[in-house]
């Protein structure tokens, strides 16, 4: 496993990677697709017990106003292009917001808004996770403008390249990938058959 990064239908098509997984929009050809899962883009996290938190409790709202008197994290992902991409779909308020970190990685991410008043941007399938774990609260942000980015959903994609398309061992690790996504997201449990089987 490693990191996406702009040159992937390069690794993909010399076999230095196998398949990759992600939400990008567009898909070049000669790279067959399976998709995963289909996400809202964006949504609010915050800590337990953040202001924002018993904000929404006491009035019912929040709106981005309010929201962005907070500091960000961001995480940056590659390919740049689907970064940018989510960005430009941000509301005017929204992309002014004020980003005190960085970041490439979610778990660094979520670790700190676990343990600051920072808040982020995050993917509902992401959050519903972190939120499972106690580790973040979603906050409903009352915007036509928001509501609007968090509609356009986007689909998480399984990808390979078309040299691998019938390789029986892609296939098998392809369907077992396939089959844990539509496991996990259905609350079942996936327990994969051992090495050799």
């Amino acid at each position: 496993m490693t990191e996406l990064t702009n040159d992937w239908p390069v690794q993909l098509r010399t076999g230095e990677l196998d398949l990759l997984i992600s939400p990008m929009e567009t898909v070049p050809e000669g790279f067959p697709w399976l998709p995963l899962w289909e996400g809202r883009t964006t949504g609010i996290v915050v800590r337990p017990g953040h202001p924002l938190e018993a904000l929404y409790e006491k009035t019912g709202h929040v709106t981005e106003s309010d929201v962005i008197r907070y500091g960000f994290v961001e995480v940056t992902w590659r390919p740049t292009t689907y970064y940018r991409l989510t960005q430009s779909r941000l509301s005017p308020l929204m992309s002014e917001r004020n980003i005190v970190i960085k970041t490439p990685y979610f778990m660094g991410a979520v670790k700190i808004i676990s343990e600051s008043n920072l808040v982020m941007l995050l993917s509902d399938l992401m959050a519903d996770w972190f939120i499972s774990l106690g580790a973040l609260r979603r906050i409903p942000v009352v915007s036509e403008e928001f509501e609007h980015v968090q509609s356009k959903g986007f689909v998480t994609k399984l990808i390979w390249h078309e040299r691998s398309h019938l390789d029986p061992a892609m296939q098998w690790m392809r369907g077992m990938i396939s089959y844990a996504v539509k496991e996990t997201l259905s609350g079942g449990h996936v327990v994969l058959p051992e090495s050799g089987q």
